[in-house]
């Protein structure tokens, strides 16, 4: 079982590329990845995942205003479907949080 609420301490400041994937298992599981998909970058309640996306910049390495790409998933009866796409700076992810 893998353990919940967990940060890559591997990718810290080791991220691939500026687009990022961002799953939801359910209401609270969330997982989030970068372009590559070998390990995630963090993983566990949604709440602690969103903490850790606002926080980007201090992962990556960069200024706040280095725009990002982040695809959003959710789980369906067919796998995982694409629901939405944030494309901007990282300082404006909280605002992109608040709608999902």
């Amino acid at each position: 079982m893998i353990p919940p609420n967990v940060l890559n301490i591997d990718k810290k400041e080791k991220l691939k590329g500026t687009t990022f994937h961002l799953f939801y298992q359910d209401l609270h599981t969330s997982t989030f990845f970068d372009s590559d998909f070998s390990s995630p970058i963090v993983w566990g309640n949604k709440t602690v995942v969103m903490g850790w996306i606002k926080k980007l910049d201090e992962l990556m390495n960069v200024e706040k205003e280095t725009k990002v790409r982040i695809y959003s998933y959710i789980i369906t009866t067919d796998g995982f479907r694409r629901t939405d796409t944030y494309n901007g700076p990282i300082s404006m992810i909280g605002k992109y949080i608040k709608h999902i």
